[in-house]
């Protein structure tokens, strides 16, 4: 019998969902060993596939960041959306 997820992993409906993603490639552990790889852009269509487009956003956040901010430490857009001047 398969389990039923718990309710925090089921899926977010579609009409009230949005994505914020970042664009930058960061290779896990599989990807470094030459054992796996991806493409940002085919993950990118596959999660906007379940959002709302018109209120997603993808860019890549970790160049921004190092631009403006000196690092790529800031992509987590909650610290870096702080430290940007109101003109970024």
């Amino acid at each position: 019998m398969p389990s039923i997820p718990r309710e925090q992993f089921r899926v977010a409906a579609t009409d009230r969902t949005a994505a914020v993603l970042n664009m930058h490639k960061q290779p896990t552990v599989y990807a470094l060993l030459g054992k796996q790889d991806f493409d940002p852009e085919a993950l990118r269509e596959e999660i906007f596939s379940h959002c709302r487009i018109e209120s997603s956003f993808a860019i890549n956040l970790s160049e921004i960041c190092e631009r403006r901010l000196g690092s790529k430490l800031y992509a987590n857009i909650n610290d870096a959306r702080r430290r940007l001047p109101n003109s970024a």
